[in-house]
């Protein structure tokens, strides 16, 4: 019992782990064109986290009306439909019906209408209002991005005829571009695509740069999640070629002493990144900032005698008496063989720098 003046609606939204918080414990309703119906849930139970998560809502086919109920309390006693709003995302969101649940009188229910202007949200809080009165926010999971769980092969080589590199995953049906990090040089053609695999040719011109890049394949439903791709030299070349490179800024190991780690894959046609016992005639890993210092490194860890690809650990630590924040430029990372082969440089910005 409350004393006058009692609120006539106190709004709460039921979720799926009956925690108040996450995924909305909410049913999805699809009306087809031809007037059929079909229901699912939004979420489902995922045993190796012990705990419900969310089922992605596919809201791309072009002749469905889509419907999302949720369920709560302190909601029916609304003075107006037009006084119940509802967000999703960024996005305004028509509410059908808020008041009792049919089957369950002290259940409360809403129904939304999810517009495609969602498609590809990927997680979207529900906002809920009730006559000003603010609802617990509880969240769905949009889907229709493209999602690419692999790609075969992650690298094409300079100067080659095209080849075909294939992505599989979810959404990729109407895959129309694919957008690299730096595409000069690069050429895409013959795009195909169904629902869970597409296809592309990619050609690279010779005079192309090699190294890392990343890339994010296109559909009308936005873009996937940056993937990393490597350009990579022409087979047999004498100078080793590193890749997928991983470095830190430089941080701190002991009094007067930082470090950069890191790792890097390597291709070297010839077998010669190797470790004889001391700097001279050995491998090395040079890291530095243009115009600051620059630092090499050699050690055990770049024992590779005979190996023409492979992956390296490193750490290259040294003594430094001054710190420079690096507002513009970019740190370098390179790896000389044995026989004064150079590979190509990576860059990266790590803010600070060590001298």
């Amino acid at each position: 019992m409350c004393r006058p003046p009692c609120a006539s609606v106190a709004p709460g939204l039921f979720s799926a782990n009956s925690d108040g918080k996450g995924v909305a414990a909410a049913v999805v309703t699809r009306t087809r064109a031809d007037g059929t119906q079909a229901s699912d849930l939004t979420f489902r139970y995922d045993p190796a986290q012990a705990k419900q998560v969310p089922v992605p809502i596919d809201l791309r086919p072009p002749n469905e009306q889509v419907v999302l109920v949720l369920f709560g309390t302190g909601i029916r006693n609304r003075s107006s439909l037009t006084a119940v709003k509802a967000t999703i995302g960024s996005v305004d969101c028509e509410v059908l019906y808020a008041g009792t649940q049919a089957e369950y009188p002290r259940l409360d229910q809403l129904n939304i209408r999810l517009p495609k202007t969602l498609i590809g949200t990927d997680e979207a809080t529900i906002l809920l209002n009730v006559d000003g009165r603010m609802a617990n926010p509880v969240t769905i999971l949009i889907g229709g991005r493209p999602i690419v769980s692999s790609m075969s092969p992650d690298f094409v080589r300079v100067g080659g005829s095209a080849t075909t590199v294939t992505f599989t995953g979810q959404y990729l049906e109407g895959v129309n571009k694919l957008t690299f990090s730096s595409s000069a040089g690069i050429t895409v053609s013959n795009i195909q695509s169904s629902e869970t695999q597409a296809t592309a040719q990619i050609a690279v011109a010779a005079n192309a740069d090699v190294g890392d890049r990343t890339l994010k394949i296109g559909t009308s439903a936005g873009t996937s999640d940056a993937l990393g791709f490597v350009i990579k030299p022409v087979a047999g070349s004498k100078a080793p070629f590193i890749y997928h490179v991983k470095a830190s800024s430089p941080l701190p190991i002991s009094t007067g002493q930082v470090a950069v780690t890191g790792s890097f894959d390597f291709d070297d046609a010839d077998g010669d990144i190797l470790w004889t016992g001391s700097a001279a005639g050995s491998a090395k890993l040079t890291v530095g900032l243009s115009g600051a210092c620059s630092i090499s490194g050699s050690g055990s860890f770049l024992d590779r005698k005979g190996q023409t690809s492979g992956h390296v650990e490193y750490i290259v630590a040294w003594s430094a008496s001054s710190l420079t924040f690096v507002i513009s430029g970019e740190s370098s990372l390179r790896l000389t063989d044995a026989a004064g082969n150079v590979s190509n440089l990576f860059f990266w910005s790590p803010g600070i720098w060590w001298c």
